[in-house]
């Protein structure tokens, strides 16, 4: 399910149509701890962090786009990823670019 979750992403002209319906919302709950506290798979991590730097990437910029992320809470969960110690060293640095 992953692969095709990072080639429908990556596909530039879907990307408005998928922020447009919500899709940083989803993205954050496949990365935000677990009920029990736990991180989710470390390679499902890695994976949705790649997806937002090379091939999903939200510009900031533009003020409809930085609300739907604020509303999101997807940066909250990288800035929490970026500082866990349980993240491990290429997700954090993954975070934090």
């Amino acid at each position: 399910m992953l692969p095709l979750l990072t080639d429908f992403l990556s596909k530039k002209k879907l990307q408005v149509e998928f922020l447009d319906h919500g899709v940083l919302t989803p993205l954050k709950n496949w990365l935000e701890p677990l009920p029990d506290g736990s991180l989710p798979n470390a390679t499902v991590r890695a994976s949705i962090l790649n997806i937002l730097i090379e091939d999903f990437p939200v510009d900031i910029d533009q003020e409809d786009r930085r609300e739907l992320l604020k509303k999101s809470g997807l940066g909250k969960v990288i800035m929490f990823l970026s500082k866990s110690e349980e993240e491990i060293t290429a997700n954090k640095k993954l975070a934090k670019d």
